[in-house]
């Protein structure tokens, strides 16, 4: 649970400054709200209907960022710290490496 509430304040963020440089006009992550952990048994991950609204609601400069999150289940460290090595396009796998090791 307090990965995917990172990850929904990460995109909220994200959302909320392209809002104010003008890239969107509104942030479909505006009205989410974080998972509560005693609640969930109630949580449902995102339909194909909600997702294709949130691909379609973004800039296409964070599309990409987006497919990835939902594509690979990357943390939000984990994806900033990715580079082009890392992505092995032929065997269609991303190799995600600490930073620490």
């Amino acid at each position: 649970v307090r990965t995917l509430n990172n990850e929904l304040t990460f995109l909220q963020t994200i959302f909320n400054l392209a809002k104010r440089r003008g890239y969107i006009t509104s942030n479909p992550f505006e009205e989410v709200r974080k998972i509560n952990g005693q609640k969930r048994k109630n949580y449902h991950p995102m339909t194909e209907e909600q997702i294709q609204m949130l691909i379609g609601a973004a800039d296409g400069k964070f599309r990409p960022i987006l497919w990835t999150f939902l594509l690979t289940g990357m943390r939000t460290g984990e994806l900033l710290d990715l580079e082009w090595e890392a992505v092995d396009f032929e065997r269609e796998e991303v190799h995600i490496r600490s930073k620490t090791g």
